[in-house]
C-alpha cells in the first residue's frame, strides 16, 4: 500500500480520495461515509467533513481536513 505521507508528515497531493481520507484520519471508510454528506444532499452529518465534488467523485482537501480537525468539538455519529 502506498504511504500517503512523505517527509515531514505531509501528504504529497492536496485532494484525497475516499479511501485515502479514511487512511489519513485513521478511520474506516464506513466511518468516513457517516461524516460525508450523501450524494443526493438530503441529510447532513452533525459535523460535515470538508469536501469538493468534481463530477460524481468526492475529494477531500488535506488543508481543509486539517483545519476542520483543529476546529471541531467532540461529537457522536450514530
Amino acid at each position: 500500500m502506498l504511504c500517503l505521507l512523505c517527509f515531514y508528515g505531509e501528504p504529497h497531493h492536496q485532494l484525497l480520495t475516499h479511501s485515502e481520507v479514511a487512511e489519513y484520519l485513521g478511520i474506516s471508510e464506513a466511518e468516513v461515509d457517516q461524516l460525508n454528506p450523501p450524494l443526493d444532499g438530503t441529510a447532513h452529518a452533525s459535523s460535515e467533513i470538508p469536501y469538493v465534488r468534481i463530477g460524481d467523485t468526492t475529494y477531500f482537501p488535506v488543508k481543509a481536513i486539517d483545519k476542520w480537525l483543529s476546529e471541531i468539538q467532540a461529537f457522536s455519529v450514530e
